[in-house]
């Protein structure tokens, strides 16, 4: 063998083996169905939170829609929300900022396969 992987960035997805969703993450959000968490980050970074990525199936609107289908149903109204679409790359984020969830951020990007979305937990 001897030869390694390029350097750079690697999609986290390639090769992860599929987590589950961790204790500390708060039990009302679920992922859209057919999700799998692919990074779970317990301990948060300066002005970061711990938060929960998934690999979610279906469109970047389609998850768009669940993510705002599941806020509405647990009657957590986003306090604000935002898109941009450069390059290809396409994320919406909506600001819930409550006691369990500071933000579920849907990205998406030619580098990786599928869309992606992280939920960030308000810093502890």
């Amino acid at each position: 063998s001897g030869k390694q992987a390029p350097s750079g960035i690697a999609d986290p997805a390639a090769t992860a083996t599929p987590l589950t969703v961790p204790a500390w993450f708060p039990s009302g959000f679920a992922a859209p169905s057919g999700s799998v968490v692919i990074e779970a980050i317990d301990t948060a970074a300066d002005g970061v939170g711990a938060s929960v990525t998934w690999k979610v199936p279906g469109t970047f609107d389609q998850v768009v829609t669940q993510v705002r289908n599941t806020l509405n149903s647990l009657g957590w109204r986003p306090v604000d929300t935002t898109e941009s679409n450069e390059g290809g790359s396409r994320r919406t984020s909506f600001f819930v900022e409550n006691s369990q969830v500071y933000a579920a951020r849907i990205f998406q990007d030619p580098s990786l396969s599928g869309v992606r979305l992280t939920v960030e937990l308000p810093q502890r």
